[in-house]
């Protein structure tokens, strides 16, 4: 569990940091300092234990070309970034959220299975 206030908010994490489960405790750097085991980024309230996919860049590019829409356009209408939508098309990023594959395939008029791989990330 995470740290609060007084009131039960969740307190913001100190900058660079990353949250180990398993002590309940903030660290820099990529290990916990206790069981040295690799801690997880720092995630919002709310956004533990959230569904990951395999994004298909391929599918995705596809997709976006089929309606002959830039990057940026898509971007807007799936209300994100264009660097993460450049990242999830040229595979540097390969999982994402199944939220993020949603707003993808709702601007594309598609359904995540035709964006993403088979099965679940892990």
């Amino acid at each position: 569990m995470q740290p609060t206030d007084g009131g039960g908010a969740m307190v913001s994490p100190p900058a660079h940091t990353r949250w180990c489960v398993i002590h309940e405790q903030y660290y820099r750097g990529a290990v916990c300092m206790l069981c040295a085991r690799p801690v997880s980024p720092h995630r919002r309230p709310g956004t533990p234990g959230r569904v990951l996919v395999y994004a298909d860049g391929d599918k995705l590019r596809a997709a976006r070309l089929a309606k002959r829409w830039s990057l940026r356009e898509l971007a807007h209408l799936a209300g994100m970034g264009y660097a993460h939508v450049h990242h999830i098309e040229t595979a540097s990023r390969r999982r994402i959220t199944l939220q993020t594959a949603q707003r993808l395939a709702e601007a594309l008029d598609t359904t995540v299975t035709a964006l993403t791989r088979d099965g679940p990330a892990d």
